[in-house]
């Protein structure tokens, strides 16, 4: 049996398009949902809109 991929959303918060960019391919290709904020304001934002599993700053 093959495992399934894994599932959920991951809001990603930085302002380095280094980080994200990095953070983004791995998370993406891992089958994850991926959200990205590039300020406080619109991490808050984002969490009120798609409640993600977790939040890495």
């Amino acid at each position: 049996m093959k495992p399934e991929p894994p599932t959920g959303t991951v809001l990603i918060v930085d302002d380095h398009p280094t980080n994200i960019g990095l953070l983004l391919d791995y998370l993406s290709d891992s089958g994850l949902k991926v959200l990205v904020a590039q300020d406080g304001l619109g991490a808050l934002e984002l969490v009120d809109y798609a409640s993600p599993d977790i939040i890495l700053l």
